[in-house]
């Protein structure tokens, strides 16, 4: 098949694991005798210096990500739309793909999505792995700016919008990374009666157990420290707050050299001020350390390198990537089970759970990892064996593959 990707984001200039998959997903279509091309946006393209002669970084996103300039709405997004409508128009001419493939449009105009249909006739699958076609649960920013702020410019910009955003793309043939992001689709205005849940899924050789000594870690005679880990967004949806929270609730000065906690991620600079203000005001340094986001490439070693993965969020997760890679390599997963999370995760089977923000109930769960003889070792087995028989990277790639194969 010669097949077109069209994301928002695409590795190594990405935000997360929506986008890797739809890079994991297109190197292994070229492994499997696929032509493929990518277009997505210019989003750290300064920084890229490896040749990629099958993506192209062209389109204009929507605003900054982190500060919307309300004057740019009127004088510069005119001419990138009109930009992006002719590079997608230029590659279909030039390519000639079988079928397009659509993934994360966060941040891209969606009537870009309206024209692949046209030009694609009855040829475009999405993908979807968040809720960006739904107005009631993710709207782009001019609309979610010039809402609350109508007057004087504001009435014109939604007018603007109303007139030249009016067109909705089909998604006829749509597949959902879970239950929850398929039936939220419905609660949120856009009904996919023909959409399917196509799991996500990780590579399982590269996300491997290793040895951990649990019996030294973790139990009422352990002698090691316990290493935990949260890596993502910091952000209050991620939850991060909420895992420092906990932290100050575990009584540390008594249990000296008993646990740490590496904070692995980037967010806006005022809130990572205000986590690492909290640390300190809290007397944390000793057992929390931060670093700058890394590389995918290296996320398989970091997390080797712990044993209980704080997955924290707030946030209605479609289905995190995190979660599995945690639990593919053998770590304990301790998680709320918001989203498409509940779909996998069994409390006390294969994890262990607690509500969205409640720092008390994360850190009883830590607890129990520190005090409870066996219960780190059984449950570390327990998400390896849950990762095996439910998200194989080959599966959701076999399974994404025939999806896309039912347009031709």
């Amino acid at each position: 098949m010669r097949l077109l990707f069209l994301t928002n984001f695409y590795p190594p200039a990405d935000l997360g694991g929506w986008e890797q998959w739809c890079q994991e997903i297109a190197n292994e279509f070229i492994t499997r005798g696929h032509r493929l091309t990518v277009l997505t946006s210019c989003f750290g393209r300064d920084q890229l210096t490896a040749s990629e002669p099958h993506v192209h970084r062209v389109l204009h996103l929507e605003s900054d990500l982190n500060h919307y300039r309300p004057i740019e709405f009127f004088t510069k997004l005119p001419q990138r739309d009109a930009l992006n409508r002719e590079a997608l128009v230029e590659l279909v001419e030039k390519e000639q793909p079988d079928a397009a493939v659509i993934w994360g449009m966060w941040q891209l105009n969606h009537q870009l999505a309206v024209l692949t249909e046209e030009l694609l006739q009855n040829r475009v699958a999405y993908y979807f792995c968040g809720f960006w076609p739904a107005p009631k649960l993710e709207q782009d920013p001019h609309t979610a700016y010039w809402r609350q702020n109508r007057y004087p410019l504001g009435w014109l910009a939604l007018r603007r919008l109303s007139k030249t955003r009016d067109r909705r793309p089909s998604l006829s043939h749509a597949a959902c990374v879970s239950r929850f992001v398929l039936d939220n689709y419905t609660a949120g205005g856009r009904p996919l009666p023909e959409g399917r849940v196509i799991y996500g899924g990780i590579d399982l050789d590269r996300y491997h157990p290793v040895e951990r000594e649990w019996a030294r870690r973790s139990g009422p005679s352990a002698e090691l420290p316990l290493r935990l880990l949260f890596a993502g967004s910091l952000s209050r949806a991620k939850g991060v707050d909420t895992v420092l929270q906990a932290m100050t609730l575990l009584g540390l000065d008594g249990r000296p050299g008993r646990v740490k906690l590496s904070v692995v991620g980037t967010g806006h600079p005022d809130f990572v001020k205000s986590l690492n203000d909290y640390t300190v005001d809290n007397h944390l340094q000793e057992h929390v350390q931060f670093h700058d986001r890394i590389p995918k490439e290296e996320m398989a070693a970091l997390l080797q390198a712990h044993d209980v993965l704080l997955f924290s969020s707030a946030w209605e997760e479609p289905l995190a990537r995190m979660m599995m890679e945690g639990m593919a390599s053998g770590m304990v997963l301790v998680s709320t089970t918001t989203g498409g999370s509940g779909e996998i995760l069994q409390n006390d089977e294969n994890c262990l759970t607690f509500q969205a923000g409640d720092a008390e109930g994360l850190a009883s769960q830590i607890d129990r990892l520190l005090n409870e003889e066996g219960l780190a070792e059984r449950l570390a087995s327990a998400a390896r064996s849950s990762a095996e028989a439910r998200l194989d990277f080959q599966r959701m790639a076999d399974e994404i593959e025939a999806f896309v194969g039912e347009l031709l």
